[in-house]
């Protein structure tokens, strides 16, 4: 009984750290992401941008597109949260709902992506 008890917390503690890094990692890959992108996305127009917010959503929400690859995902949502830096700068009086927008398209998750889109394809195989 104690010999299961302790494999438990191993396994525990093992996938706890399988999730901390992965976290980790995709920290990582955004921050590039975002220095790599940052002087172009700045200068994007308002029309770049709409046709980028579109393109992300009609990828993230067709079921009939292939699933996007990590980078493919944080791609998108990068280049929207870097937008919003110059939309911070172009209204001063915006600047705290720019850097709230920004950082949440900053946090999210190619995980929870792939949730959403498993699901969908679970709805769309039971119908």
């Amino acid at each position: 009984m104690r010999k299961n008890y302790l494999y438990q917390i191993l396994i525990t503690l093992f996938l706890f750290q399988i999730g901390f890094s992965q976290e980790k990692e995709d920290q990582i890959l955004k921050d590039s992401l975002y220095h790599s992108f940052k002087n172009k996305v700045v200068n994007y127009s308002f029309k770049d941008f709409d046709q980028l917010f579109f393109e992300y959503h009609k990828m993230v929400n067709d079921d009939t597109i292939k699933i996007l690859t990590k980078i493919e995902y944080y791609s998108y949502t990068i280049k929207i949260a870097t937008f919003n830096d110059r939309y911070a700068a172009l209204y001063p009086k915006e600047k705290e709902i720019a850097l709230k927008n920004k950082q949440e398209w900053y946090d999210k998750n190619y995980s929870n992506y792939l949730l959403v889109r498993q699901k969908n394809a679970i709805k769309t195989s039971v119908k």
